[in-house]
């Protein structure tokens, strides 16, 4: 009896050894990943700063025109894999390409003299603007009621969404569409058909789009859309963000759901000059963190919102106040970001595109 409780009390002192080990190592384990993860969120706020000065990458500051140095009116743009900068120039009715650290635009798509028309190698004041990984050019040629693909190199577009000069609500028709994403994936463009208060998918080839989001109408309830002037596609979560101008708020809609949720802004369109609030929330985009970038038009900013905040905070432009010099906006309309997360804006009453350096 006396070697049977030696066994027992050798047995129970191995399993209390074992354990606190597993325990030592658990705790370390916790404290590595902790830490880890502490760094982690204080890189991401020291990296995310922006110059709140802007420097003119493209046009000449309150002077529109069309020589190969200014733009009139420019709404959406766009990067390429080289981050060229694509502008929508939608007083001249083209598009024009800037070849990094160029002075002076090319004429992509469209006239370059700034003729408008509705034939195939014309716009009728275009408002955006995506270009694909073969340097295409995708247009939302707004007034035309139709999308245009131009192949790089070439004169003349396709109409590959839309029926030209036709308004209505039908698969292959749109009133006023504004805003185009590209999905690189699947290779089909999501429009944000502004004024039929729907956004619609056209898969590579397919002339009848469907309705992804809205289609119910305006309104402010959850299943409608106000009017919408952009969308961002965000593979991650396979959704679209949504920036909706006159109901003054961000949603996201899933694809395949039947209703959106708020990101930010009020479910009730308010207007507001708070950090939280918008008075036209033109255009939005996301970073590879999933932190949310929203031009808010008449406030003349531009507000970061990180991953499930609801308060913005002002990274370009300042609250209320337009104006012709470099830290000022005059209505903004698009926004984009290059590799580095620089961020450039269309300053359109300004008739330039301001770039805000990450630092």
């Amino acid at each position: 009896m006396i070697v049977y409780r030696y066994s027992n009390r050798r047995c129970l002192a191995k399993v209390l050894i074992a354990l606190l080990i597993l325990i030592s190592i658990i705790t370390i384990i916790l404290a590595v990943l902790l830490t880890r993860t502490n760094t982690k969120r204080s890189n991401k706020e020291a990296i995310l700063r922006w110059n709140s000065t802007g420097i003119t990458v493209a046009g000449v500051t309150g002077q529109p025109g069309n020589t190969s140095d200014r733009i009139s009116t420019p709404r959406g743009i766009d990067l390429d894999w080289s981050n060229a900068l694509y502008i929508t120039d939608e007083g001249n009715s083209r598009i024009q390409k800037y070849s990094r650290n160029a002075l002076v635009g090319e004429t992509v798509a469209g006239d370059g003299s700034g003729i408008a028309g509705t034939g195939a190698g014309l716009f009728s004041h275009p408002f955006d603007v995506v270009i694909d990984l073969n340097e295409n050019v995708f247009v939302a040629d707004t007034l035309n009621h139709r999308i245009q693909q131009w192949i790089r190199g070439s004169s003349t577009g396709t109409t590959i969404a839309g029926t030209t000069g036709v308004v209505s609500d039908s698969a292959n028709t749109f009133n006023f569409p504004y805003g185009i994403t590209y999905d690189s994936i699947t290779h089909g463009i999501y429009v944000s058909d502004t004024a039929n208060f729907r956004i619609m998918y056209y898969p590579p080839g397919v002339l009848n789009g469907s309705v992804v989001a809205g289609g119910n109408g305006q309104g402010l309830n959850n299943t409608q859309l106000g009017a919408q002037h952009s969308s961002y596609y965000d593979v991650v979560t396979n959704s679209l963000f949504i920036s909706q101008c006159d109901t003054n708020n961000v949603i996201q809609w899933s694809l395949g759901a039947s209703s959106w949720t708020l990101i930010a802004g009020y479910l009730n369109g308010t207007i507001s000059n708070s950090s939280s609030g918008f008075l036209c929330a033109r255009d939005v985009t996301l970073d590879p963190m999933g932190n949310i970038y929203v031009v808010d038009r008449s406030n003349q900013r531009v507000q970061f919102f990180p991953p499930g905040q609801r308060d913005g905070m002002t990274i370009a432009g300042i609250t209320g106040i337009s104006g012709v010099n470099a830290s000022l906006l005059n209505n903004p309309v698009s926004l984009i970001l290059d590799t580095q997360l620089n961020l450039y804006v269309s300053d359109t009453v300004n008739h330039r595109i301001q770039k805000f350096m990450r630092y």
